[in-house]
Formats: C-alpha cells, structure tokens, sequence
C-alpha cells in the first residue's frame, strides 16, 4: 500500500527488526508517513529504529494505554 499511496500514515506497531528493510524503504521513497509504535513497561524499553537521516514518530504505549483500546472480542466464535 506504500508503494502505491494508498494511505496517510503507516504505523508499524512492532520492535522486530525483520521490518526494518520495509520502513526503510517506505522512508526513502518519501512515500505516506510511517511512525513505529511498542510498549513500554518497567524493563521492556526497546524500540525499532533505521539507519540513516530519516524522521520518523516513535509512540511509546503503556499498559494503561492497551487498557483504553483493548478489544476482548473472540472473533473465532463468528
């Protein structure tokens, strides 16, 4: 979808570095805007980053910040 803008902003919600190849790309084609978002607790403060002069969001979540948006739906039972 990056390839083609067919949206405003990406938000990649992941520290694995397998998608560090994708945003970088997105980021030097100068495609839709792409923010990276993880949690952040006590001792989990990792984030994925990019080589290179590029700017790009990070959104630090907390647990209070899943609760506000947390969807228990089993979606197996539809």
């Amino acid at each position: 979808m990056a390839y083609e803008n067919q949206y405003d902003v990406g938000i990649i919600f992941s520290t694995d570095t397998d998608w560090r190849p994708a945003l970088e790309y997105v980021l030097a084609q100068d495609r839709p805007l792409a923010e990276v978002a993880s949690w952040r607790t006590g001792t989990f403060k990792k984030q994925l980053s990019v080589e290179g002069s590029y700017h790009l969001w990070y959104h630090r979540l907390t647990k209070d910040d899943y609760d506000a948006v947390a969807d228990y739906r089993d979606y197996a039972k539809d």
